[in-house]
């Protein structure tokens, strides 16, 4: 396989997740915030709420993220690259622990409705720390 590939498909696919399902996800997440969540999302295929198809991309990304974790250990491995040296692979774990407490926090949001601040406030670290670790995986791309 070309060397090309090794290095950035990887990144090429968890770009399309992360800008397509994470970014809209967190922009219908805030909508919902706002009071605006019980409208119909863009979109939607199925009619969805802003509220209901936030759950949906962000339950959907979560489980692509995963994935695409062991993809990027799967990749290192074919390199013979050393695994979880990299600030690439600690901010990406720290994103795996940050969506699973989100998730929780969301099932846990109607039994305690002061958990949707915590909510909100750990989506928006969460996003940054994505991009942080996107900005980390691009740098550690360039090195391989």
């Amino acid at each position: 396989m070309p060397g090309f590939f090794y290095n950035w498909f990887h990144a090429a696919n968890m770009a399309i997740v992360a800008g397509a399902m994470g970014g809209y996800g967190a922009w219908l997440g805030f909508e919902t915030k706002a009071g605006r969540g019980n409208e119909e999302a863009w979109g939607a295929l199925n009619g969805a709420t802003k509220r209901e198809l936030h759950s949906q991309l962000m339950a959907g990304a979560g489980l692509i993220f995963a994935a695409g974790g062991l993809g990027g250990v799967t990749f290192m491995l074919t390199l013979q690259k050393s695994l979880f040296e990299s600030p690439h692979a600690v901010t990406g774990f720290a994103e795996l622990m940050l969506f699973a407490t989100q998730a929780a926090l969301a099932l846990s949001m109607k039994q305690n409705p002061g958990l949707r601040q915590a909510h909100a406030t750990l989506g928006a670290i969460t996003m940054g720390i994505l991009a942080t670790h996107a900005a980390l995986g691009i740098k550690l791309g360039l090195g391989l």
